[in-house]
């Protein structure tokens, strides 16, 4: 059985460092923002470290999806982030990087 990465064999992180980008997506409620997503990192090889979604809002009208991919560089993490705006029912995304306690030390 193959293993599954994050990242394609040869593409590297930035640098050394392996940061965390991490995306935030807030949506209306539709079957197709989903999939949507996850296809603009498959079509690169790519899966999510982490993915978590939730249904939200007094009407139920609210959709959060909650993103993270190691070892993006920033003009990745970007590029990512402008393709989700793009999105049909997307309405906001907002972008971070985060590190690990090891990664920050210098």
């Amino acid at each position: 059985m193959s293993r599954l990465n994050t990242r394609r064999e040869g593409q590297t992180a930035l640098g050394t460092d392996n940061a965390t980008a991490c995306f935030s997506v807030s949506a209306s409620v539709d079957p197709g923002v989903m999939p949507r997503i996850i296809e603009l990192f498959a079509k690169r090889g790519l899966v999510p470290f982490q993915m978590n979604t939730c249904v939200t809002g007094a009407g139920m009208d609210d959709l959060q999806i909650d993103l993270q991919m190691v070892g993006l560089s920033p003009a990745e993490t970007e590029q990512f982030a402008q393709s989700m705006r793009q999105i049909v029912c997307v309405e906001r995304v907002l972008t971070s990087t985060k590190q690990t306690a090891e990664q920050a030390r210098p």
